[in-house]
């Protein structure tokens, strides 16, 4: 007698198998595996598919993937904004060893239609799945982003998960596996750092990748094989949130021409890079392999890494954190101005920082110059008056930022209009007398200083003017934006000390 469980188990295991050949109508796949996988024979190409390539058909069941014929899989992660909320299967890729293994590789994250952060382009939990020769199942989820996701596997399906976990931001990674009719699960609690024991002190200098035109990555596989050998980098995407933050994903692989196991679709080491919109850098790696993994970053690059650390199974996650700092770069016809602008002025800095980033001082001119004195600009564009930012700043007047050299300050109408002493929304002047301007202090809000380009500040300066004071040919402030510096560099280059700031 077959019992109803075993019997559901069948038809689900059928219907899935029916599934998944359904995806392949036209192109001619080899038998179904032990897995429920194929491998493509002809007309593979239409399918986005090589010859010879495994493929499995990623089915939705009892609000989960079905990954193959067999392995079922959920991720659920308990947002602030809206509770638990399924997360959306993204498959990877797929490969065969040499020796007869199978892996497939992808990723968990919310939607958009959730979250405001949910995209495509942003894993919150990469996943690699290994069907070891010997019938062994491992599903290894990794945790990548801030809430708790609840992970969930079932193997054989039967509509009822096996195993049942919670990845956190401590608790990084879980496996769930398979292995003689039993399921088992194991965890690791990781704090992002590298082993002290120095027997792990990574020592190579590997060529890396230049992940961004000012971050470099880079890792060192140690095998049994060969030794070191260098990862190859494969970027999996990149995008930018709506609260101003910017993702960077991908991961690291053995080359097959080192090691037999090598391939693309057989990830060594999830990579993903995190840009704050405050200026903080994440660059989080998660060691998926058997191999202990040096991992190498710097930031900015000089080709020389400021960061490494070596990944090993029970330390499998590392965290290298960057701090950078945004300057204000103004791109003038008598050259580039650097500003940098005081957190203690927040309303300020805010508006400035808006203004610099949506393009309203692009175009602009120096429309007040008095050798001597200060130059003055925000208010015309093309050489016509078109007003400030109508939007006052409430003053922020502080004694600290007094009227110095170089001192950027706000705009204002005149007392007897203006008793609160309330700031232009967008005008802005720099103080150009190298004794300063003390009879200024105190009347007006003092929100940055210039930190290079005094000289060009003295140039514009130096321009005949008429007797309202307006430069007698245009001096375009043709573009402001911002430029992102780490604490060394704003000390190196520009005698910035953000520490005492």
């Amino acid at each position: 007698m077959i019992s109803k469980k075993s019997l559901a188990l069948i038809i689900i295991v059928a219907m899935a198998s029916v599934l998944c050949f359904s995806h392949f109508a036209g192109a001619h796949s080899g038998d179904e595996d032990a897995m429920g996988c194929h491998i493509c024979e002809t007309n593979c190409e239409q399918w986005g598919l090589e010859e010879g390539e495994y493929h499995c058909d990623d089915t939705e069941a009892d609000s989960g993937n079905l990954i193959t014929s067999k392995l079922w899989i959920k991720a659920v992660i308990n947002t602030d904004e809206k509770g638990p909320v399924k997360a959306v299967w993204k498959r990877g890729g797929q490969d065969a060893t040499a020796a007869g293994d199978t892996v497939i590789w992808g990723y968990f994250h919310a939607s958009p239609d959730d979250v405001t952060w949910g995209s495509e382009e942003n894993p919150d939990l990469f996943v690699k799945i290994w069907f070891d020769r010997s019938g062994r199942v491992d599903v290894n989820f990794f945790h990548v982003s801030v809430p708790e996701i609840e992970v969930y596997s079932d193997y054989p399906y039967d509509g009822v998960p096996d195993e049942h976990g919670t990845t956190t931001m401590t608790t990084r990674y879980i496996r769930q596996y398979y292995l003689d009719g039993q399921s088992n699960m194991e965890e690791n609690s990781e704090d992002g750092k590298p082993l002290e024991d120095a027997a792990y002190y990574p020592e190579g200098n590997p060529p890396g990748y230049s992940a961004t035109d000012r971050l470099r990555i880079g890792t060192l596989i140690n095998t049994v094989e060969n030794g070191p050998i260098e990862a190859i980098w494969h970027k999996g995407g990149e995008s930018d949130t709506a609260d101003g933050h910017r993702v960077l994903w991908g991961h690291f692989y053995a080359s097959p021409d080192d090691v037999n196991w090598g391939s693309k679709n057989n990830p060594d080491l999830f990579v993903k890079v995190w840009f704050d919109a405050s200026g903080r850098v994440d660059v989080n790696y998660f060691h998926v392999s058997v191999p202990d993994i040096e991992v190498y970053s710097d930031l900015p690059d000089r080709e020389s890494y400021n960061e490494k650390g070596t990944t090993i199974m029970e330390n499998r996650y590392i965290r290298h954190e960057y701090h950078q700092y945004e300057v204000v770069k103004l791109e003038t016809d008598y050259g580039d101005i650097m500003m940098w602008v005081y957190d203690q002025t927040p309303l300020h800095k805010a508006n400035f920082m808006r203004l610099v980033k949506t393009g309203f001082y692009d175009n602009t001119i120096f429309h007040r110059v008095i050798d001597d004195f200060m130059i003055q600009g925000g208010a015309y564009r093309s050489g016509t008056w078109e007003g400030d930012n109508p939007d006052l700043i409430n003053a922020e007047i502080d004694s600290q930022f007094t009227h110095v050299y170089g001192a950027v300050g706000a705009a204002r109408t005149s007392d007897n209009v203006n008793p609160e002493r309330k700031s232009s929304g967008s005008q802005f002047y720099i103080v150009e007398n190298s004794n300063g301007t003390p009879h200024l202090n105190m009347n007006y809000t003092v929100f940055g200083q210039v930190i290079d380009g005094m000289n060009v500040v003295e140039d514009i300066a130096d321009v005949e003017t008429n007797e309202s004071d307006r430069p007698l040919q245009d001096v375009y402030l043709r573009e402001a934006s911002t430029v992102m510096l780490t604490a060394e560099e704003l000390l190196e280059n520009y005698n910035v000390n953000v520490l005492v700031q």
